[in-house]
C-alpha cells in the first residue's frame, strides 16, 4: 500500500493584469492545474497565472499512482484609478504648467526627455518647445498597485524674427523700409507693431526716416496665430 503524496499550495493575491507564481509542494512527481484559464502551463510544480478578476484553482499531485488534490485561490486587487487635471493643454514658451493628479496613493510624474516629478501637484516652466509630449501620471497604492494615465501637452515657441531689407547705418538723413523676416517654420502672425523714436507703426514693413544722427533702438510687438506673444 503506498501512502498518498504531501501537497501543500497557498493562495495568493495579485494586482489586476499582473502575474504571481503559484507553487505547490510536496512529494508528488508530477502536479496537474485545473482550470487552464489564464494559466501559462497545466503541468509543473510552479505555474504563473494572471487572472482578470478571482480565480479558483484545482492541483492534483500523483506520487506512485496515487493522487491527492488541493485548491488554490487567487484574489485579483483592482487598480487605482489615476486622473489629470489641467486648466489648458496647449501653452507658450516660458509659460508655467500645472498639472494635478487625481487619485488615492503616491504619485509620480514622467514627461518628454527624461522628465521626473513626484507629488499630487506639479507645476515648472515650459522654457522650450521641448516640454511638449506625453505626461504620465502613475499612482501607487498601499498594496503596490499601480494606476496610470497621460496627458499630451503642447507647447509653442514665442514668434521670433529680425529686420531685414533695409538699411540699418548710414548718414543723415537715413531713410529706409524695413521688413520684418520669420525664421522658416514659424506661426502666421496675427498682430504685428513697432515703436521707433516714439512712434508706432503696424504691419510686417514700414518705412522711417532716421533724420538725426545717433543710435536707434527699434522694438517690434509680436503676436502670432497659437496666441503666442514676444517682443523683439
Amino acid at each position: 500500500v503506498n501512502p498518498l503524496p504531501q501537497l501543500t499550495v497557498s493562495s495568493a493575491t495579485v494586482c489586476k493584469y499582473s502575474s504571481v507564481v503559484l507553487n505547490a509542494l510536496g512529494t508528488g512527481t508530477s502536479f496537474t492545474w485545473s482550470p487552464a484559464l489564464f494559466l501559462n502551463s497545466v503541468n509543473g510544480q510552479s505555474v504563473t497565472v494572471t487572472p482578470a478578476a478571482l480565480q479558483n484553482y484545482q492541483v492534483i499531485s500523483s506520487l506512485n499512482n496515487c493522487t491527492v488534490s488541493a485548491m488554490v485561490t487567487v484574489s485579483v486587487l483592482p487598480l487605482p484609478v489615476a486622473n489629470i487635471l489641467t486648466g489648458k493643454t496647449i501653452f507658450c514658451q516660458n509659460d508655467k504648467i500645472l498639472l494635478q493628479g487625481q487619485g488615492v496613493g503616491a504619485f509620480y510624474w514622467r514627461g518628454p526627455g527624461g522628465f521626473q516629478r513626484s507629488g499630487q501637484t506639479i507645476e515648472f516652466d515650459a522654457v522650450s518647445n521641448f516640454y511638449s509630449g506625453d505626461y504620465t501620471l502613475t499612482i501607487n497604492d498601499q498594496n503596490n498597485c499601480k494606476g496610470s494615465a497621460t496627458q499630451n501637452i503642447t507647447v509653442n515657441n514665442l514668434p521670433q524674427g529680425y529686420l531685414g531689407n533695409g538699411k540699418l547705418n548710414g548718414c543723415v538723413p537715413l531713410c529706409t523700409t524695413l521688413q520684418l523676416k520669420q525664421p522658416n517654420g514659424s506661426a502666421n502672425l496675427t498682430e504685428l507693431s513697432w515703436q521707433v523714436d516714439n512712434q508706432t507703426f503696424t504691419g510686417n514693413q514700414f518705412f522711417y526716416c532716421f533724420n538725426q544722427a545717433g543710435d536707434y533702438q527699434i522694438t517690434g510687438y509680436l503676436k502670432d496665430a497659437n496666441l503666442c506673444v514676444n517682443t523683439v
